[in-house]
């Protein structure tokens, strides 16, 4: 899902998730989303609409030093 940059920050995202939520159930399935680890706005968004973050994908960079 994505939210038109002129229309973000008004909660047309969240709306949009919770009546993809209410499909879902109309349906008989269990919703799952994501986002990127480094998207906290969609991860905000999502959570706000009620869903629950049960992982979350890390950036790591390691550096050796022999």
């Amino acid at each position: 899902m994505l939210t038109n940059e002129a229309y973000r920050k008004q909660g047309i995202g969240r709306v949009i998730i919770l009546q993809l939520r209410k499909w879902c159930a109309d349906q008989g399935v269990k919703p799952v989303s994501g986002c990127w680890y480094y998207n906290e706005a969609s991860k905000r968004t999502l959570e706000s609409a009620g869903m629950v973050t049960k992982t979350r994908l890390l950036n790591m960079k390691v550096t050796y030093f022999l």
